[in-house]
């Protein structure tokens, strides 16, 4: 029968992290089933893990203007490439033959 983590009292952040670096090593439905938990809880552990590891990319006019990469995605559109110009205060995208710019501040 599967643990849910309420139901794994004595669980804790290190022990979680040493089991998302093992589904890391073996995959999350094998370090799941043997530690007892459902895979979606070792998944959820997982994401949530590799969230918070990632850094924060901030581009910078040289007047102070800021803008994260994840602004300019949403500004851009699904894209296959995006050239970043803050000196232009621009972002020229390209999707297969289309192309085109949004202007970043």
């Amino acid at each position: 029968m599967k643990k849910n983590i309420s139901e794994v009292p004595s669980i804790d952040e290190q022990e979680i992290a040493l089991i998302v670096a093992e589904a890391n090593r073996i995959g999350v439905r094998a370090a799941a089933e043997k530690h007892g938990l459902t895979w979606q809880r070792v998944a959820a552990w997982k994401k949530t893990a590799q969230e918070n590891s990632l850094s924060k990319i901030i581009i910078q006019s040289p007047l102070g203007g800021e803008i994260s990469a994840e602004e300019i995605l949403v500004k851009t559109g699904d894209a296959d490439k995006i050239y970043v110009r803050p000196d232009e205060n621009k972002a020229y995208w390209v999707k297969g033959k289309q192309s085109g710019s949004i202007d970043l501040w």
